[in-house]
Formats: structure tokens, C-alpha cells, sequence
């Protein structure tokens, strides 16, 4: 099974700063250990041989400390209130957790926009959007798009794209709360 791209440039992400990150396993397929390739049917009863989600876990850990943080990516669309589940929901009140969004259909940096936006400023957003009837957040707006937009909404939390990959930027809440390590190998 094709791994979700904002999963991927996650993790990357993090890993330039010098983080520990951990990524539970969603559902899929067992791998060829030889070939990577998926096996979707037992070869034997021809059962579907689809895993279940390994834990009930956010998508990541990432460590020096301890911070949960669930993944999530949309192209023009981000259907928010059915795009996290309740155990996720339920998880995400036990450690400091972060919504990661990456957004967008086009190509970095101009085609998509990437948000790290703390759990506790998330679930206030997320409430207010629903009691006026929002269910999701867009990329940009069209001409009959009653919507708000991703960045109108998140844009305190935006990251920035620099040097082939999301950035943080040093004003974020994130930097507040977590001490930056391994300065020195991001500049390299």
C-alpha cells in the first residue's frame, strides 16, 4: 500500500531537526520482504489479508520529548470533521499533540500550504467551525465558496517552505514550547 505523502514529508521534516520520530503503522498489507510488494490475498483460503491499524496512536511520535502529532493532507478540500477519528480525538488529550496539515493541489511552494497547529488551538478552531456549520477547510477560495480557506483560518500556524522542504519558523509556538537541537546540521 502507497504510503500518504504528508506522512512522508512529515517525518522527513522532523528528522532535520534532529527528532526521533516514530510512525505507527495504518492499515495495510503485509510486504514481500524480497520484492516490498504488497500481498493482498492469502495464497492458500484467498482471504483479504488487510491488516488492522497497529495502535490507536496519532500518526507520529516525535521525540527528544514526548509530542503526538496526527498527519493530514488534502488536495483542494479538507473534510476536518470526518478526517479524524475518536480514538485519535480520545489520544491526542493524553500528551501535547499537533494537527499537521499539508494542503493543496498543486507543487510546493506555491501549490500547497503546510500548517503545524497545537492540539488545544485545533479543537477550538474545529468547534467554532462547526457550530457555524463548517465542515471543512479549503485551499483557496472560488467565486461561490462560502468556505474559509485553510490559511485564513491556520495562518498563525503556517510553515514555510526553504531548502526542499516545511520549515518551522522560529516565532512558532512550537520553538516556544520545545528547544531547538541540532541548529548547526539544519544549516548544513
Amino acid at each position: 500500500m502507497k504510503r500518504k505523502r504528508n506522512e512522508v514529508v512529515f517525518g522527513n521534516m522532523m528528522r532535520s531537526y534532529g527528532y526521533y520520530t516514530h510512525k505507527w503503522r495504518d492499515r495495510g498489507y503485509v510486504s514481500c520482504p524480497t520484492c516490498h510488494m504488497g500481498i493482498t490475498k492469502c495464497p492458500y483460503c484467498k482471504n483479504d489479508l488487510l491488516l488492522e491499524k497497529a495502535q490507536t496512536k496519532p500518526d507520529f511520535l516525535v521525540a527528544m520529548e514526548y509530542v503526538y502529532v496526527e498527519a493530514k493532507g488534502a488536495e483542494n478540500s479538507w473534510p476536518f470533521t470526518s478526517s479524524i477519528r475518536d480514538t485519535q480525538r480520545e489520544v491526542a488529550k493524553e500528551a501535547e499533540t499537533y494537527l499537521f496539515l499539508e494542503i493543496g493541489p498543486g507543487r510546493v511552494p506555491k501549490g500547497k500550504h503546510a500548517f503545524l497547529v497545537p492540539w488545544e488551538y485545533w479543537e477550538a478552531i474545529e468547534k467554532e467551525l462547526v457550530e457555524s456549520k463548517c465542515k471543512s477547510l479549503i485551499f483557496e477560495k472560488t467565486t461561490r465558496s462560502r468556505m474559509p480557506t485553510a490559511r485564513e483560518i491556520l495562518g498563525d500556524w503556517e510553515l514555510v517552505w526553504d531548502k526542499g522542504s516545511w520549515t518551522i519558523p522560529e516565532d512558532h509556538i512550537f520553538w516556544t514550547r520545545h528547544r531547538r537541537i541540532n541548529e548547526s546540521s539544519r544549516e548544513n
